[in-house]
């Protein structure tokens, strides 16, 4: 019924600005880093210019329902990291399915990027989407403008 699409960033700024972080002027990566033997994200390299963004999509007609997008974060200890940041999807649409076509579509770009561990920051609200994608959570959470955090990640190798 539904289908992932690939975007661009002006296809999800709109949203990301409006729904999911309003009153920030959100970037297409940001520097958070993150490895398995931390507990929380720090800041690291910042690259603008990066150009393995993945916006992922879902669009019913011209408007844009639902967003996730992947990206590559860090390598620690010879394992490549990809981020998963900005997941949303319009609350008329939720309870669908539509978080979990994105995150799935999210988890096989970092596949195909040859990545080890695909990790991100949900909001404690949508743990349990995180989760029925086989996300595991770090059980430590943390505050900021938007809400509460937690560390998430999946091990995409043995």
């Amino acid at each position: 019924m539904y289908k992932v699409l690939v975007g661009t960033f002006d296809d999800v700024k709109p949203l990301w600005d409006k729904f999911l972080w309003p009153g920030r002027n959100s970037k297409r990566i940001n520097n958070w880093i993150w490895n398995l033997t931390e507990s929380l994200p720090s800041e690291g390299r910042l690259n603008e210019n990066i150009s393995e963004v993945t916006f992922h999509i879902v669009k019913i007609d011209d408007r844009v329902i639902g967003t996730n997008s992947v990206y590559f974060s860090n390598v620690h200890n010879k394992k490549v990291y990809y981020r998963s940041r900005g997941l949303w999807v319009a609350p008329e649409f939720r309870n669908k399915g539509i978080a979990q076509l994105l995150l799935k579509s999210s988890i096989k770009t970092t596949i195909k990027n040859d990545a080890d561990i695909i990790w991100t920051c949900p909001r404690n609200t949508s743990i349990n989407t995180y989760n029925s994608v086989g996300f595991v959570d770090r059980e430590v959470t943390f505050k900021n403008n938007y809400g509460i955090n937690t560390v998430s990640f999946k091990l995409l190798k043995q």
